[in-house]
């Protein structure tokens, strides 16, 4: 929850853009040998400055990986393989889109659950 609700500086300062955002993941990956993971990823608008309007965009990941256990089975479900984005401004409207996606039960399971490992993530997207 922190992780989703840390206020970033240097964003665009647009209030009708998508300029902060996030998705939860999860399923079986190969680069992770083939163990179910959940990824919580925050997608942000980066104010480039100088003469150039259009902002970086950029996705800080925190994905957990698991070992199996019989109360992640739920992780496997290949129908809802995320939650999809919701861009909702950190404070109350936050707090309401990270309960939303706590509705899901594979996100659920993974805020229960142990972690064998995790790793952070920090890439360009476009």
């Amino acid at each position: 929850r922190e992780f989703l609700d840390v206020e970033i500086e240097g964003l665009v300062p647009d209030l009708d853009a998508d300029v902060d955002g996030f998705i939860v993941q999860w399923g079986r990956y190969s680069w992770h040998g083939g163990r179910r993971c959940v990824s919580f990823t925050r997608q942000l608008a980066v104010a480039t400055g100088g003469d150039d309007p259009q902002p970086e965009y950029w996705q800080v990941g925190l994905t957990l990986v698991f070992d199996d256990a019989a109360g992640l089975a739920v992780l496997d479900s290949g129908r809802e393989p995320d939650t999809g984005f919701f861009f909702r401004p950190v404070g109350p409207q936050r707090d309401d889109a990270v309960a939303e996606a706590g509705r899901y039960p594979q996100v659920h399971a993974a805020l229960t659950a142990k972690p064998a490992h995790s790793e952070l993530s920090f890439d360009r997207v476009c």
